[in-house]
């Protein structure tokens, strides 16, 4: 009989083994992707973070902007008009999310320059060009002005739901714009890299410094659908000037915010927005410290471990309709514990191996699922209720 018993605990455990391989790759595969940003998308406009006063805004280059201020091809010359009308309110930082790296010879560069050199902790964009590896860097006459340089790449989901703080190109670093924004807000000199984390003064940023992602805690809109951010035009501010004052203190991002011009049209989870508005966002994440935490791999295969054994210890102790009870309370229990984990902040990106993006639905109902209907599928025969293992 012994050995009747330990060829069955072998073979059970194979089965359960199989069945958690199984559930693990399933997680990983392509479809799985979809499901899992679904399933954030979902837990991320249920539990939506509690608004708070945003310490940034926005200088909007918009549709009326435009149309009032000589269209499209005076773009330099609407931003130095704006940062003129802001100037004397004396904002902490101004992020400019333009890319200045062409036309040298435009009439309207002086105007911009000297905008700039009055400007304090001004950062301006720079963009990463793929396919030659190099940054494409403001014309000279406008970074020497500039406190920092941070890139504007976003990464390219069709929501977007974190960006990378940091990127390289040609050997050089580049941190992103909001997060050269932060640093310069905060009076800090440097960000401090370690291998969980980026700290800025007294901020800690939890990343991973291979990824460097952070996932972005969009405030939640206003009742009428409107962002939080506040947003003033170039156009409202030439037309009242008092408005200047809703920039003093503040972190203001320019950048242009009509639908019809940006060079990008980010969807966020809740509606689609410009680019600059993604910048002030992944700002406000960091100094409201509205962080999204990763959980390890290990730990999250570590779970899934644990569900699949207790899955298996369910149908060799009990039997019967005891023992579909309790499997399915631990399948229930699987579903429940990413959700509970997001309430808290902490979300598992399980498919971090084999992409940059993390993922909110981690394989724990793939393991709990697949265990369990390995522990149903075990012939009656082999399995009587009255059996109970060996101690081996």
């Amino acid at each position: 009989m012994p050995r009747r018993h330990r060829r069955f605990t072998a073979g059970y455990a194979l089965v359960l083994l199989g069945a958690f391989v199984l559930a693990i790759a399933a997680s990983w595969m392509p479809l799985s992707d979809h499901v899992d940003d679904i399933a954030y998308d979902w837990m991320f406009l249920r539990q939506p973070p509690k608004p708070w006063p945003p310490s940034s805004i926005i200088l909007g280059i918009d549709e009326t902007t435009f149309e009032k201020m000589d269209g499209q091809s005076h773009l330099r010359q609407i931003i130095a008009r704006g940062l003129e009308l802001i100037e004397k309110a004396g904002p902490k930082a101004v992020a400019v999310d333009v890319i200045l790296a062409d036309d040298p010879k435009n009439p309207e560069n002086a105007a911009l320059e000297a905008a700039f050199a009055k400007t304090p902790n001004l950062v301006l964009s720079s963009d990463r060009i793929a396919s030659i590896d190099r940054w494409e860097d403001p014309l000279p006459f406008f970074s020497r002005h500039a406190a920092a340089l941070g890139h504007a790449h976003r990464l390219t989901n069709s929501v977007c739901r974190s960006i990378q703080l940091r990127q390289i190109a040609g050997h050089v670093r580049r941190w992103a714009l909001a997060l050269e924004a932060f640093r310069l807000a905060r009076g800090a000199q440097y960000i401090e890299e370690s291998p969980d984390s980026l700290q800025v003064g007294s901020t800690l940023i939890p990343v991973t410094t291979s990824e460097a992602l952070l996932y972005i805690r969009y405030l939640p809109p206003l009742p009428d659908g409107a962002s939080r951010i506040p947003e003033i035009s170039v156009a409202q501010l030439a037309a009242d000037p008092s408005l200047a004052e809703s920039f003093r203190g503040k972190v203001v991002f320019v950048g242009v915010t009509a639908m019809s011009a940006a060079q990008d049209r980010p969807m966020t989870p809740y509606d689609t927005q410009s680019g600059v508005v993604i910048h002030a966002q992944a700002y406000e994440t960091m100094a409201h410290g509205q962080f999204l935490v990763p959980v390890s791999n290990k730990s999250v295969i570590g779970i899934c471990m644990l569900i699949g054994v207790l899955a298996g210890f369910i149908f060799v102790f009990t039997s019967g309709v005891q023992g579909y009870v309790f499997g399915g309370l631990l399948i229930l229990a699987a579903h429940l514990t990413p959700h509970i984990a997001f309430t808290t902040g902490v979300f598992s990106p399980t498919r971090r191996r084999f992409s940059r993006r993390g993922s909110a639905f981690p394989p724990l109902p793939h393991t709990c699922t697949f265990s369990f209907a390995a522990s149903c599928a075990m012939p009656k025969g082999i399995r009587p209720a009255t059996w109970r293992p060996s101690i081996w």
